[in-house]
This record gives C-alpha cells, structure tokens and sequence, in this order.
C-alpha cells in the first residue's frame, strides 16, 4: 500500500493485517512509513519501507525486497500497489503468489492509479493466484467492462474490528461541544465532499425533513465541494442546523450519538460507514446506488434504501428511521458478521486452497 493516510481502504489493510498477525508473520510493505493508521498496527507486524516516489523505481525496490523477505504470499490493493506488485512478482517468477484487491468501482473520481488497475483486470487477474473483490457489484464490473477472469474473482467483505470501533464509540469527550449539547435528533453523512456523495440531494432532503421535524445534519470529511455545499444550505435556509466538521479522529462517538447515519451516494465500493454504523447500533438509510450497501444491509432489511437521485424517498427514509429505528440488538447482529475474525477466516480458506 502506498502510506498510512487515508480512513477507507487503508484502514481496511491495517486490520486485516492485524487479524493475519494472529495466526501468521506478517510484513507491510508501504511506499512511505507516514500516516496516522500506522499506530493502530499490532506490534507484530513489521512495516518494510519502499522510501521511493518514482512508481518504478518503487517496484524495483518491492523486487530487493520481496528477495530479502521471501513472502509466501503477497495481498495487495490500493492505488498503483496491485500493478506494482504484479510486475515485481512476474519479473521474480511469482506471479501466483499475489492476492489483488480491488476496493471500488470504476468512476472519474478515483485515482489514476486504480483505474490503470481496471484498464489491465484482464491480465492482472489471469495471472495472480486470485483476485478479492469487497461487493459483488465491482466482482460484476470487471467481469463485464474489464473481461477478468470470473473463475478468480471471488467477493470478501472489508474487515472490522469491533472492540475497538464500540470502545471509541463510548469517548463521549471526543465529541466537540455543539454536537454534544444537541438535543435534536442527528443526521449524520461521513465521507469525503465529492460528487459522487450526493450531497446536494441530503442536503435538499434534510431541508425537506427539516420542515417536518427538529433535526441536525452534519458533515465528517472534507472535500472540493465544502465551499458549494455550504452555499446551498444558505440557499435553502438551513445553515444554522447544518455542521461541517471536517476530518475527526474519531467518527464512531459521532455515530453513536447519531440518531441516523445517512448515505446519499452515486456509488460505493464497499460502504465501510455502513458497517461501522450497524456495530454501533445506528440505524442506517442509504441509497440504492452501485456498490456494497445494498449487500451490506441485505437489500433493504437492516436499513432502508432509497432510489439514487430521490430527494423524496431520502428524506421520507430517513424521517422513518428517526420516528420508528430497528432494534439495536438487531443491528448489532448484522455489524458482527463483519468481525475481522469471519473476514480473516475467508482469506485463510483463498491462502490454503
């Protein structure tokens, strides 16, 4: 993986490694030694550091370095990191070592670097020992754009660590004041201010809802459309229930105080917010849109999902949720399923095969 930036897909690495780490010696090889996922790593788990900005360059040091540590296996993801590997591992004759990752589907706001992942599937998955996919809907994808190998693919979903999540959801001081003061019910959205959150169409939906019931909305992230965003909320008359928060160390206490977390996307790889609101035990509205929310919620049974686009059906879910929330024991079924042990146990059953 590139670095230790980053609260989506390599936070994801960091506890999978975490759970491997119980059962076998593992090492990280990352570009760069920086980034604060790196403290949440067991202390069994040596990082090696590539230190190379120049993506060949980098491979050619993975190469040195994979001779040095001979892995018996190698699962990468992220960015450049599944291309680089498979170049290293073909030069080295080792190609049916690799495990790729794929973490989202394609779409203009993904890097460059995962799209050139997308633009070569057909050879990358043809020659690696497998290729984990995190929904069905990106397994689906590089089937039918992309014509990777069907027989390869296989679809794992992200990792959790559930101690940790439901303990850091508990540090009611990591709150910031105004949230913790509020009394009205929360709606909460958490990613990165780009178009394909939807944002717009939460905004306009909570503006709906705000005219039936007291609400808050706010925002964890940040992004190119903060400034837009603000502005349509103005527009509407609603700046003063509205927040936007910014980058927080910790989104789970957030989640926790919510009465609902909503996703208003275009499309998800995976929907790890999703997964990490359900072990909380807040109840979850998303849109129908490409991706994993819909198989992480069991197409509609452990949250409402509405058509992508609908202001309407948006706002009527999420109002539902608030007035009438599933039990939480229910949720908290659901989030369990995504322990890292069951995530791990899947990956042991590709490595033993």
């Amino acid at each position: 993986m590139p670095d230790f930036y980053g609260g989506g897909a390599e936070r994801v690495f960091c506890t999978l490694a975490n759970g491997l780490a119980h059962k076998y010696q593992v090492l990280l090889f990352v570009d760069f030694n920086r980034g604060p996922n790196a403290k949440t790593l067991s202390h069994s788990i040596k990082v090696v550091e590539l230190a190379q900005k120049n993506n060949l360059k980098s491979t050619f040091s993975l190469i040195k370095k994979l001779r040095i540590h001979r892995p018996d296996f190698i699962i990468s993801g992220i960015g450049l990191s599944n291309i680089k590997s498979f170049l290293a591992l073909i030069l080295l004759g080792q190609a049916r070592k690799l495990i790729l990752t794929y973490h989202c589907l394609f779409s203009r706001d993904i890097g460059w670097g995962s799209k050139l992942t997308y633009y070569f599937a057909f050879f990358l998955t043809r020659f690696s020992l497998k290729t984990i996919c995190v929904s069905q809907d990106i397994k689906s994808e590089l089937c039918k754009k992309y014509y990777s190998s069907a027989k390869k693919l296989t679809v794992i979903s992200n990792p959790f660590d559930i101690k940790h999540i439901q303990d850091k959801s508990n540090q009611w001081q990591d709150l910031d004041e105004i949230t913790a003061q509020t009394e009205s019910p929360i709606v909460l959205a958490i990613g990165r201010l780009v178009p394909e959150k939807g944002y717009d169409v939460l905004i306009k939906a909570f503006a709906r809802l705000k005219k039936q019931m007291p609400c808050q909305l706010i925002f964890l992230g940040q992004g190119e459309l903060k400034d837009k965003l603000i502005r349509l909320t103005y527009e509407l008359g609603v700046d003063e229930d509205v927040q936007f928060l910014g980058y927080v160390d910790n989104p789970f206490v957030y989640l926790k105080k919510a009465a609902v977390h909503a996703i208003s996307s275009h499309c998800e790889g995976f929907g790890n917010t999703i997964v990490e609101s359900l072990i909380v035990g807040t109840p979850v509205v998303s849109t129908n849109c490409p991706g994993g929310p819909k198989e992480i919620l069991d197409r509609g049974k452990y949250g409402a999902l509405t058509k992508t686009g609908s202001i309407e059906e948006l706002s009527d879910a999420i109002r539902n949720a608030i007035l009438k929330p599933p039990e939480k024991e229910f949720l908290l079924a659901r989030g369990r399923e995504f322990s890292v042990q069951n995530i791990v146990e899947r990956y042991e059953h590709l490595i033993v095969e």
